[in-house]
């Protein structure tokens, strides 16, 4: 489980260490993606390849 950076943890925090703190958040890897959010990616996948499909014209 990932950690949760709270306002007041901000607040505290330099510039740089906020913008690390993003950076850090950021998940790179598919494979890093946490079991609750799989559902939601592989239907936004179907979605991106369904539209692709529609716009090569392959409506299969």
């Amino acid at each position: 489980m990932r950690r949760v950076t709270t306002v007041s943890d901000i607040e505290a925090m330099t510039p740089a260490e906020r913008g690390q703190s993003f950076e850090d958040s950021i998940i790179y890897d598919l494979d890093q993606v946490p079991t609750e959010f799989q559902p939601a990616l592989e239907a936004q996948r179907q979605r991106v390849l369904e539209r692709e499909a529609r716009l090569r014209g392959n409506t299969t």
